[in-house]
């Protein structure tokens, strides 16, 4: 009994060894992901990141954040998505990018990432229209915007711009009027052109429904005659 019970205990120590040989060397197939991860953010140098230290504005205006980069956009790889190869040092899929990274489906177009904070959201709110920030002020005073720019295979870049915002005054007031003549202006067209579509559906229906029932007419009066 105790000869049988270890067996069973050496039979299940061999197999434990059997499994935790398999999972080390699927880890050492699994290791190139390491050279992915190396590639894709390997460094080239730095990202310059070109902004005011002081800027005034209105006390409602709404402008993109005044800030360049160097470069502005660079040339990246799309991979073929075989983790097996793809990001070797070098590529083992046939087709690179200027980094080292796969291309084996072409070449995209990656711009830098900027990110806006500021430190008083009631005075400067930050919005992203189509992917870039854009300060609205909402209020008078002064605040510093902090800005984070990144890019890929380059070190990230950031800097703060301090914001002045003026007071209240008869030019923003007009501006005010004008944003409000213009609104009333587009409501006035988007009705107007929704009538006409209405009017215009509501015509060729009507003479649908004519035409159908001038040709029922037609065939009773035929059917009639026979």
């Amino acid at each position: 009994m105790n000869r049988c019970i270890s067996y069973t205990r050496r039979r299940a120590q061999l197999l434990l060894r059997c499994v935790a040989v398999c999972l080390v060397m699927v880890w050492a197939i699994a290791s190139p992901t390491s050279s992915i991860a190396w590639a894709a953010t390997k460094i080239v140098g730095d990202l310059s990141l070109d902004a005011p230290e002081h800027i005034d504005l209105a006390c409602i205006d709404m402008i993109a954040l005044p800030v360049n980069t160097d470069p502005d956009s660079i040339q990246t790889g799309v991979p073929c998505g075989m983790l097996e190869m793809c990001g070797q040092d070098p590529c083992l899929c046939g087709s690179v990018d200027s980094y080292g990274a796969c291309a084996c489906n072409g070449l995209q177009t990656t711009k830098p990432d900027i990110k806006a904070v500021s430190d008083d959201q009631s005075l400067v709110h930050i919005v992203q229209v189509f992917g870039k920030p854009y300060l609205v002020v909402t209020g008078t005073g002064s605040t510093t915007i902090h800005v984070d720019a990144s890019l890929i295979h380059y070190n990230s870049a950031s800097c703060d711009i301090q914001v002045q915002t003026a007071a209240f005054s008869p030019f923003d007031m007009a501006k005010i009027l004008v944003a409000l003549g213009v609104l009333a202006v587009a409501v006035f067209l988007a009705i107007t052109l929704i009538r006409l579509v209405m009017h215009v559906f509501k015509k060729v229906t009507t003479s649908i429904v004519r035409h159908s029932r001038a040709r029922g007419d037609t065939n009773k009066e035929r059917l009639d005659r026979k």
